[in-house]
């Protein structure tokens, strides 16, 4: 870990040899440990473009190889959910879902799992009807739930910019549903929370006088 670290501090960014040598470390350690703590660690995270795509592909072979062998390893599908992050949305779903599945009770995976299924759900973007698919298909009360959240926020994000996204309240209240008949006892304020659209309205028009 501390090697690693070496080969990734400011002053050492530059050389091309102590990236490589970094990529190396990370490649051997997924091959074998891939349940490591070392690969949940910064010093093991790569963004877009700092691997070639030999290395990529190595990554990814590896990664998949791994997980298919213990499907059931939640800190496996954990450490491959972080490694793709910024790599790979695609793939970091997969883990994620992947990571939920091996723990339902897992205290890192679920809520970015549910945050980027709602995001992606809203965004229409590509991995829309993937998550989707995922959120209709989950039976777990903390993605259902932590979804929910992450709708409301969304809306009442809108709301405060005076343009509310009625869809985002819809999926917020559908999804606030199935996780409340999972467990009956969650709170609708703390996973639904409300703002007070006059309140807001009056805010907006205190801030335009001021302005004026």
């Amino acid at each position: 870990l501390k090697l690693m670290a070496y080969y990734r501090r400011a002053d050492r960014s530059g050389r091309q040899e102590d990236h490589a040598k970094r990529v190396q470390h990370v490649l051997w350690l997924i091959e074998h440990h891939p349940d490591s703590e070392l690969l949940h660690s910064p010093v093991s995270r790569f963004s877009q473009g700092e691997l070639t795509p030999a290395d990529y592909r190595r990554a990814a072979a590896l990664w998949d190889a791994a997980a298919k062998a213990k499907p059931g390893d939640a800190a496996l599908q954990w450490n491959a959910a972080s490694f793709f992050q910024d790599l790979d949305p695609g793939l970091h779903m997969h883990y994620l879902e992947a990571t939920a599945a091996a723990d339902p009770n897992h205290p890192y995976a679920l809520r970015p799992l549910a945050h980027l299924y709602a995001l992606s759900i809203l965004e229409r973007g590509p991995l829309a009807s993937r998550a989707q698919a995922g959120l209709e298909a989950s039976r777990n009360v903390w993605v259902l739930g932590n979804a929910a959240y992450m709708f409301q926020s969304q809306y009442n994000q809108t709301l405060q910019r005076g343009a509310p996204n009625p869809r985002a309240a819809e999926l917020a209240e559908r999804y606030f549903l199935r996780a409340k008949a999972l467990d009956p006892n969650l709170d609708r304020q703390a996973i639904l929370p409300q703002l007070d659209p006059q309140g807001i309205a009056r805010a907006r028009q205190i801030e335009l006088q001021a302005q004026r």
